[in-house]
């Protein structure tokens, strides 16, 4: 495991996120249909959420750089972007723009308690209904 004792301590083990394939665009893919992926179980915290995640690392064709993922899937999934570049899976654009441009709020907690329990009901499935009915409401 490549994190600190300080930062892995605070939680727990079972909110951890453990999957099999990272959430990619076609551009972080490539075109190689035989790439070697590599991964790194709880390698790095992502950086919205700060939980560990599992970390997969590729070379997307030959000649180019290895790339890695810096989300976790669960933040991925909410907000529907590549776990590499980070733009949004549909349109393809930075996710300030999409959100700007589509007037979309974002609702998600941003620390402590809150962020657990919200990320805790999108990976079980009850919260992502309820998020999105708050983010339409106006106040």
């Amino acid at each position: 495991m490549s994190m600190s004792k300080s930062s892995y301590s605070q939680y727990n083990r079972k909110n951890w996120e453990d999957s099999d394939f990272p959430i990619l665009c076609e551009t972080c893919l490539g075109n190689n249909p035989y790439m070697r992926m590599m991964k790194d179980k709880y390698g790095r915290e992502c950086k919205i959420c700060e939980r560990p995640f599992t970390t997969f690392r590729w070379q997307p064709g030959k000649g180019a750089r290895y790339k890695n993922t810096e989300l976790c899937q669960t933040c991925a999934k909410v907000k529907n972007v590549c776990q590499t570049c980070m733009f949004d899976l549909e349109y393809g654009l930075p996710v300030q723009v999409r959100d700007h441009e589509l007037q979309i709020a974002d609702n998600i907690p941003k620390q402590g308690a809150n962020r657990d329990f919200f990320l805790q009901n999108v990976e079980s499935g009850r919260g992502r209904e309820k998020s999105s009915a708050t983010a339409s409401r106006p106040r």
